[in-house]
Parts: structure tokens; C-alpha cells; sequence
């Protein structure tokens, strides 16, 4: 019997081998409407290449060529963040498919064993049914030649005594028991053999439903596997993309800023940089709790960046509105020269101090200072050709997490970048107005000027507003 399944199941899961690999063999990551989305993008993508081509054969660096290469920047961030969706979206069915793949072999093999544990019980019973049917078998042999009935009225009938009568009486009631015994036996046993194969079939349907599944699933597995890596390595070329165009569109730029002195910041940097300075605000987030001040500062008439100047105390917020209440980071300078958005990842706004470094910069609000750092890297493996005043990235910055919401109820948090020097450290406690910093051009910034930046509900650049809307 056992043979026989083995032989059955060996054949059908072949056929359906064979099956999923018509089935899921030319399968796509992408759906319809991501392949539509895509074509669109692309098709735009064409369309301002072409248009910048143009442009530049006129051998004029104009705001039009400027607005084109700004708008091929955010039509690559559409579809690198397309792609990178894709990639999550092909991780997670991966992850799924094996967490399926897994449940099911242990499913697999349960199912097996309980297969194994009914067939020694349906032969158990089996046996035990074929003594049990030998006696049956013999008794009704038996009632047959006998005359059934009226064999047994005649032998009570003869008796030739009362006491003869109710001994044979006792004989028949004694005999029709244990046939009554013997019939509840038989079909006792019949019905658990019955009951028995009907659980072996169950399970053997079962044993056909989970392997078919599991050779779906791990076919499956193999073409989302493929997928997900030709997904990754489109992520990175999306990436690279960017960057190169972010270089040629700072070119073109740079040529303009000379020109009008508004200076701004370098488009080099990268989602991983992005990233990781992220993560790294976010653990100073938490290290610094809400109430957690200084009162002690250093002085600003001379500069300083000592980290262990502040003394920690506590104290109550400043007094005023109850809302987050801005003033200008740079008072000497208050337009802004490079607006929120107006170029492919500026996610704050910039004030040219005309050339002019060491300008007063400020705390837009009272608040917890919860990074004042510089960023460096090594020369010898960064890539970059610039390192404003030796830096990289936000130069010498600092990230305030002010101590009123705004009218929503969200934690505001504002950054100053590319400073020349920084007179606040991790941990102090800044009034509104007070000087944090002086004006620079350390790190990513193609002249003198205060990039500066509201997050507002998370520390992350994700969560970087136009500062427009809470200047006044």
C-alpha cells in the first residue's frame, strides 16, 4: 500500500514540475501599472535629455538650462525611488516565499508521519477485524444449517420438562448475547477501519495540496531571487546616474553663482551620506531628553569649540508664545538667495553673506543643541575633488531640537550647516537669538553662505519642510 502511494505521489509531483515551470518561468517583478509608470518616466526622461542638448549647443549657461537640469534630476530620483520600491516590493516576496518554503516542509513531513502512523493502524485493524470476521463468518455458517428460527423453537419446544424448558430457554438467551456481543464487534471494527481510511485520505490529500505548493513556491523562489538582484543592481545604476548628473548640473551652476555671489551648496551628496546622517541625528535624538539644558556658555567674542565647556542642569522652556516662533539664522542676511527645492535635493534654504565668512549666526528658537559636530573624511579614499576648508558634507553644523511644537503639536528641529566656526555643544541649551555659530564655507558649498534646515515631526531629511514657512 505504501508502495503504491509513493509510486502515485511520484508521478503526479513530476507532472507538476514540469507545470510550474511553464507556470512561473517567464514570471516579472514588475506589474502593468509599474511597467506603464516606468515608460513615463522614461519617456520624460527623453524628453528633457533632448531639451538640455539643445540648450547646450548654444553654449549659454542660462536659468532655462538650469531649470532642465533640475527637472532630469527629479525625474532620476522618480525613478530611482520607483526602482527601490521595486527592490523592497521583490525582497519581501522572497521572504515570504521561504517563510512559506520553511512552514511547509515541516507541514511535509508531519503530514508524512501521520500518514505512516494511520497506515499501522489501519493494518492493525485490519488484522484484528479478520479474527473477529472468522468467528462471524462461522456463526452465521452455523445459524444457517441450524434453520435460523425454527431450529430454536424446536429445540425449546421439546423439552419434556418445565425444568428442561427454562435450561434450554437459558441456553438460547446465553447464545443470542454473545451473537449480540459478536455483531457489535463486527461493526465496532468496521466502522473504525472506515474511519481510519477516510483520515489516511485526508491526509494523503493533504500530503498532494503541500507538495504542490512547496514545488510552486521554491520555482517561484528561484525567479524572484533573479528578479531581486536585477532590481538592486538597477537601484545602484539609478544611484550613480544621479550623482554624475548631479556633477554636471553643479557645473552649469557654479558658473551662475560666480556671477551673482549667491552662493550655495555642492550637489554631491549621496543617499548613502544622506543616511547615515540621519541614523546618527536620530541616536543623538534620544540622548539628549527633552528637559536636559545648560546654562553655562562659552563666550562668543572669541571663538571656541571646546566640547566640555556646559554645565547640566535643568530648566524650564523660555517664556512667550507656546509655539515655535522663528527669527532669521543670519540676521545681517535675511534673503534667501537659494530657496527650498530649487535644485535636486536642497531641503532647506541658503543665505549668501556676499562672499563674507564669520557672520553671526543664531538660534532660530530656544532650544536643546543635540549635534554640534564637523564632518571630515579621509583623503586618501574619499573621492571627492572639493573639501571646503578641509570638510565634507554639512561642513561644521548643528542640529537644534527646539523645545516648543508648532501649531500642530510637532517637534521642531532646525540645522545650520557650513559654518566657520561652532560655539555650542552637544547637549547645551540655546535661547532664542543667541549665537550658536559664525558663517562659513566648510564642507559641500561653492562660497560663503548659512544653508539652513526645519524638520519638523522627525529629525530626518525626510522630514525637511521650506523654512519660508516659519521665518518671519
Amino acid at each position: 500500500m505504501k508502495k503504491s502511494i509513493k509510486q502515485f505521489f511520484s508521478v503526479f509531483l513530476s507532472v507538476c514540475l514540469i507545470f510550474s515551470c511553464f507556470t512561473f518561468g517567464g514570471a516579472s517583478v514588475v506589474n502593468a501599472s509599474q511597467e506603464d509608470d516606468r515608460a513615463q518616466l522614461q519617456e520624460k526622461l527623453d524628453d528633457i535629455n533632448n531639451k538640455i542638448s539643445s540648450l547646450e549647443d548654444k553654449d549659454t549657461d542660462t536659468e532655462e538650462l538650469i531649470d532642465a537640469l533640475k527637472t532630469r534630476l527629479d525625474i532620476l530620483e522618480e525613478q530611482y525611488n520607483a526602482a527601490e520600491q521595486e527592490a523592497k516590493d521583490t525582497a519581501a516576496k522572497v521572504e515570504k516565499l521561504e517563510s512559506s518554503i520553511e512552514n511547509n516542509k515541516i507541514t511535509l513531513a508531519q503530514t508524512q508521519e501521520d500518514i505512516s502512523s494511520l497506515e499501522k493502524d489501519a493494518d492493525k485493524l485490519q488484522a484484528e477485524f479478520n479474527e473477529t470476521y472468522v468467528g462471524y463468518s462461522k456463526r452465521m455458517r452455523a445459524l444457517y444449517v441450524s434453520g435460523n428460527l425454527e431450529s430454536v423453537l424446536t429445540f425449546v419446544l421439546d423439552s419434556d420438562s418445565l425444568s428442561n424448558l427454562l435450561t434450554r430457554m437459558e441456553m438460547v438467551a446465553s447464545v443470542s448475547r454473545r451473537d449480540n456481543k459478536l455483531m457489535k464487534k463486527v461493526k465496532s471494527e468496521c466502522d473504525a477501519i472506515i474511519k481510519t481510511q477516510n483520515e489516511l485520505k485526508q491526509k494523503q490529500e493533504d500530503l498532494t495540496k503541500t507538495q504542490n505548493i512547496l514545488i510552486s513556491d521554491t520555482a517561484n523562489l528561484k525567479v524572484q531571487k533573479v528578479n531581486l538582484a536585477d532590481n538592486q543592481k538597477e537601484v545602484q545604476q539609478r544611484s550613480e546616474e544621479i550623482d554624475s548628473q548631479k556633477k554636471d548640473a553643479e557645473n552649469h551652476l557654479n558658473k551662475i553663482r560666480e556671477v551673482k555671489k549667491t552662493y550655495t551648496d555642492l550637489q554631491i551628496m549621496t543617499k548613502n551620506e544622506i543616511d547615515a546622517l540621519d541614523k546618527l541625528i536620530a541616536e543623538q535624538d534620544k540622548k539628549y531628553p527633552e528637559t536636559t539644558t545648560t546654562t553655562t556658555k562659552p563666550s562668543t567674542t572669541k571663538p571656541s569649540d571646546s566640547e566640555n565647556h556646559n554645565t547640566t542642569t535643568t530648566t524650564k522652556p523660555s517664556s512667550g508664545s507656546r509655539y515655535i516662533s522663528m527669527t532669521y539664522p543670519c540676521p545681517s542676511y535675511k534673503r534667501i538667495t537659494c530657496g527650498f527645492g530649487e535644485y535636486y535635493g536642497h531641503t532647506g534654504c541658503d543665505f549668501s553673506t556676499g562672499g563674507n565668512v564669520n557672520q553671526k549666526v543664531v538660534a532660530a528658537e530656544s532650544g536643546t543643541v543635540i549635534i554640534s559636530r564637523d564632518i571630515t573624511c579621509n583623503r586618501n579614499t574619499c573621492h571627492r575633488d572639493h573639501h571646503g576648508g578641509g570638510y565634507c558634507s554639512y561642513g561644521r553644523y548643528i542640529v537644534i531640537r527646539h523645545d516648543k511644537p508648532n501649531k500642530s503639536g510637532k517637534t521642531v528641529y532646525t540645522l545650520y550647516a557650513h559654518n566657520n566656526a561652532r560655539y555650542v555643544s552637544e547637549g547645551d541649551y540655546v535661547s532664542k537669538g543667541e549665537q550658536i555659530a559664525a558663517s562659513g564655507s566648510t564642507g559641500n558649498s561653492t562660497g560663503p553662505h548659512l544653508h539652513f534646515e526645519v524638520r519638523v515631526g522627525g529629525s530626518s531629511q525626510s522630514y525637511a519642510v521650506n523654512p519660508a514657512y516659519y521665518l518671519p
